[in-house]
């Protein structure tokens, strides 16, 4: 029996995603979330890697659940009375 590696490329992190998901995202979605550091990556030459944990932690942070969202303040009165332009009424 094999060990598994816990480095993936991009595309070793994609179909990973999918066996967790049970979808693929696009590659061009995984590189944007190493690119904006949502997914921790680290790089050798021009290729970019993350790990099994790293995508085990975002995957966990997108599903956290979510704080209860503040009752908003009354709107007020004069909400939406401004005429747009060219327009009779």
């Amino acid at each position: 029996m094999s060990a598994k590696s816990e480095t993936l490329s991009i595309m070793e992190a994609c179909a990973y995603i999918e066996d967790l998901l049970g979808h693929k995202p696009n590659p061009a979605t995984v590189y944007r979330w190493t690119d904006t550091g949502l997914l921790a990556s680290f790089s050798i030459g021009r290729r970019r890697f993350t790990t099994r944990t790293a995508v085990r932690e975002m995957l966990e942070a997108f599903n956290a659940p979510k704080p209860a969202p503040q009752a908003e303040a009354e709107p007020s009165a004069k909400r939406g009375t401004r005429k747009a332009k060219g327009v009779k009424r």
